[in-house]
C-alpha cells in the first residue's frame, strides 16, 4: 500500500470513528458501543481468521456482511451495527481494526489521555501491558492508553511511539547501528591503508 493510500485510509477511520462516537454520545450509548469496540478487538486479536476475513479483498462487502449479520449484528449495539453496515456500503470493511484503533485514539484525546503505540518482538501478556502502560504513564505525568502490536523482526526489546516521537530499544535496530558503525569503521581503515599504499 503507497503511503498516501495509507493516509487517506488512517483519515477514513478516524472520521468513522468520530462519527460513531459523536453518535453514541448523543445517545448516551457510549459505554455499550465501547463495550462493542473493545468486544471487535479482541475478537480480531484472537482470531486471526477473523481479521483475514475482514480485510480478504476476494470476499466482496455483500458477503461479508451476510456473514456478520448472522454472527455480529444481535451482539452489537445498534449504532455499532450501523457504523459496521456503512463501511460495507463503501466497499472499506477491510478498514475495521483501523476503525477500531482510531476509536480508541480519539475517545483518549477528548478524554485528555496519550495514545502509546509500543511495538514489540513478542505477544506482551496483561500484566506486563499494565506495568508498560503505568510506567509511560508516570513519565509523561498524563493517563496512556497502549496499543500493542508485534514485529519478530524486532529480535527483541521494543518500539514507544507517542505522537511523532520514537524510542527505539529494539535489537534490530541495536545490531544495525553497529554494523553501520563498523562498516564506517573498515571504509575508513581500506582508505587510511589505500592512501598509505599510493605514498
Amino acid at each position: 500500500m503507497a503511503s498516501y493510500e495509507l493516509l487517506d485510509s488512517l483519515a477514513i477511520c478516524r472520521v468513522y470513528a468520530e462519527a460513531l462516537i459523536g453518535a453514541a454520545r448523543k445517545a448516551g450509548a457510549l459505554d455499550a458501543v465501547r463495550s462493542d469496540v473493545e468486544s471487535l478487538g479482541e475478537l480480531l486479536r484472537l482470531s486471526p481468521r477473523t481479521r483475514v476475513f475482514f480485510e480478504a479483498v476476494t470476499v466482496g462487502s455483500e458477503e461479508k456482511m451476510v456473514v456478520l449479520e448472522k454472527l455480529l449484528a444481535p451482539q452489537l449495539n445498534e449504532l455499532t451495527w450501523r457504523t459496521l453496515k456503512a463501511m460495507a456500503r463503501r466497499d472499506r470493511l477491510e478498514l475495521v481494526s483501523g476503525l477500531l484503533v482510531s476509536f480508541g485514539r480519539v475517545l483518549s484525546e477528548q478524554s485528555g489521555e496519550v495514545a502509546v503505540d509500543v511495538i514489540t518482538a513478542e505477544p506482551l501478556d496483561d500484566a506486563v501491558r499494565q506495568r508498560l502502560a503505568d510506567d509511560i504513564g508516570a513519565k509523561l505525568q498524563r493517563p496512556v492508553v497502549l496499543t500493542v502490536s508485534c514485529n519478530p523482526l524486532l529480535i527483541g526489546g521494543l518500539q514507544i511511539k507517542v505522537g511523532d516521537t520514537l524510542v527505539d530499544g529494539s535489537v534490530r535496530t541495536q545490531l544495525d547501528t553497529m554494523r553501520l558503525g563498523l562498516e564506517r569503521q573498515v571504509s575508513l581503515n581500506v582508505r587510511a591503508a589505500s592512501a598509505r599504499m599510493v605514498v
